[in-house]
């Protein structure tokens, strides 16, 4: 669940950026961005599914079967967890001269939104 969700939430952070911010619709770094999360979510997704033989035992201990330890499966997530959210906050801060369209009240919402997740970040 915390795979489904995490990667669900990072991509709804990316999309409300390009839906939001103009300059990111067509943003070619922003779409490598939203195909990487994607991927991650997949990768991680598939790791842990997979990580029982026969399938059925990942959810069904009771099942005749073999899992593997998925500790550093666990610690690998974390921590690409942690970077792709940094990622994923810089992203806007890195770019926010460059919307000059935008009103400075606007610009405050922003960055106040960046300072959020910011805080939710490091507080991981």
């Amino acid at each position: 669940v915390m795979i489904i969700s995490s990667t669900f939430t990072k991509l709804s952070l990316v999309y409300f950026y390009r839906r939001v911010l103009p300059p990111y619709r067509k943003s070619i770094p922003t779409i490598v961005l939203l195909v990487f999360v994607y991927a991650w979510g997949v990768a991680y997704l598939a790791t842990i599914l997979f990580s029982c033989i026969p399938i059925s035992t990942r959810w069904d201990p009771m099942n005749p079967g073999y899992c593997y330890s998925t500790g550093e499966v666990n610690e690998a997530f974390d921590i690409s967890n942690l970077g792709i959210s940094v990622l994923i906050l810089l992203r806007p801060a890195t770019r926010m001269r460059e919307f000059q369209a935008l009103s400075r009240e606007v610009k405050a919402w922003i960055g106040g939104l960046v300072s959020l997740g910011t805080m939710c970040v490091l507080q991981k």
